[in-house]
Formats: C-alpha cells, structure tokens, sequence
C-alpha cells in the first residue's frame, strides 16, 4: 500500500496535479474577487448611471455589502455556496483517477498487487493530500490576498476558521472518494468530468429531493454532499456541522466499500 501511495504522489507531481489544480482554484478565487471588487466599487456605478445604465439605489446598498464582507465570508461564500470547491476537487480527482484506466496502468498495478482493497487505500490517502493541498491553497490565497483586499476585517474567531478549514478538506474528501467510485464505474477522463460537474452544481440532489417530495418520502436530498457542501455556516455551530461530520464519513466509508468490491468483481483491463 505504501509503495502505491508514493507512485500516485510521483505521478500527481510528474503530470503536475500538486501545481495545475491548486493555481487553477487560486485562479478561479482571483477572478471572482476582481469581479466582486468591480461591481461593488461606488464609482464604478457612478459611471454606469452616466453613461445611462439601469443602476438603482439597490445596486449600491449590494455593492456597500460586498464591501463589508469579512475575508472569512469571501471564502464561505466561494467555496462552500458557489460550489467552486467541489467542482475544482470533482473534475482534478475525477481525472486524475481515471488516468489508471486511460493510460493502462492498471494492467500493471493490479497483477502486483492483487489484493483490491491496498489499491483503493493507498488511493484514498493520495487523494486526501491532493484535497488538502488544494484547501490550503484556497485559504493560503485569501490570506495573502487580506492586505490588499477590500474586505474591512478577517471575520470570525480561529475556532470558526477552523471548522471551516476542517470540514472543507472532510466534504471534498469525501468528494474525492465518490468521484474514485465514478471512475472505477465509467472509466473514462471525458465522462468522469461530466459526473464531477452534474454532481458539483447538486443536480443529483436536486433529483433526489424532488422525487422523496413526490413520494412523500422523506428528505433524501439533505444527506447528499452537495447539501452538506451548502449548510456549511462561518460560524462554529457543533449541531450543524456533526450531522455534517457524520455525512460526509459515512459516504467516505461506503464509497470506499463499493469501491473495493466493484474492483473484485470486474475485470480490471
């Protein structure tokens, strides 16, 4: 299992997942900041409404919001409610898993190393680094990004930074796992960007939830990851974030399962 780990570190570090998806999520954080910093500048509005734009006392009470935003609620506010974080984690994981199948590497992991469940461990620890890697780069940039910002103050005591950090690695880990599980089902970079995207912008559980509506079932949709990825709050609330905890280790666990026994029950090629 070891010797599995440190080749999916070499290869993250030779086909540049340590490098590509942590710039690629600080990239995405850049350009959403530039964009709230532009809309939100009172001159910039100013200048709209001269030059006849449909700005109204509305836009500016927005705009005067975004400017008191904390960096703590910029960083809620991208990860966890646009979805940006399980999306950025979907799609590098979702290809990076797949990449056993579309480069063959399979064919040579698994006459080695014939017991399914060492591959799928050494497998869920390289992923978890790739997820911590990434988390740190998000708030490693928000940090970075404070003294020049035009967010007033950090927001939130270091136990509400915490939790957040936390259970952002926990819910993309978890993530990363359901996307490990889609890669073993479908095999392939092209779909497994599909499913990453479909089930970042919660369509599943948006499913889910309409048809335990209909059904009169109850709210199914609620245990799903992308509802966890939105009840996350910027404050530390232990009633809200152990069912989310609980959430996100139970999917762990069982897509780790499914995982392993899909593996001893299909041909591996």
């Amino acid at each position: 299992m070891f010797e599995l780990f440190r080749m999916d570190l070499r290869r993250m570090w030779k086909e540049r997942f340590l490098t590509i998806l942590p710039l690629s999520l600080i990239a995405v954080l850049g350009v959403s900041y530039a964009l709230m910093s532009l809309v939100s500048d009172p001159f910039m509005l100013d200048a709209m409404a001269a030059q006849g734009a449909d700005v109204v006392a509305q836009d500016f009470e927005e705009a005067l919001q975004i400017r008191q935003y904390s960096v703590l609620q910029y960083l809620h506010a991208m990860l966890a409610n646009g979805g940006m974080w399980l999306m950025v984690v979907g799609c590098g994981t979702g290809v990076f898993c797949a990449g056993d199948y579309t480069r063959g590497a399979v064919k040579n992991i698994f006459p080695i190393f014939s017991r399914r469940w060492s591959y799928v461990a050494a497998r869920a620890f390289s992923l978890l680094a790739m997820v911590l890697e990434l988390a740190v780069a998000g708030f490693g940039f928000a940090v970075v990004l404070k003294p020049f910002s035009i967010f007033p103050t950090w927001g939130g005591t270091w136990l509400d930074w915490l939790q957040l950090f936390g259970t952002t690695i926990l819910l993309g880990w978890a993530f990363a796992l359901c996307m490990f599980f889609f890669t073993t089902l479908v095999r392939s970079e092209g779909w497994m960007a599909v499913v990453a995207l479909l089930l970042a912008v919660g369509f599943p559980a948006t499913v889910i939830s309409g048809v335990a509506g209909l059904l009169h079932l109850p709210p199914l949709g609620e245990y799903t990851l992308f509802a966890c990825s939105q009840r996350l709050t910027m404050t530390f609330q232990p009633e809200v974030y152990v069912p989310i905890i609980l959430t996100c280790l139970g999917w762990g666990a069982a897509y780790l399962l499914l995982n392993t026994w899909l593996l001893e029950h299909r041909d591996a090629a």
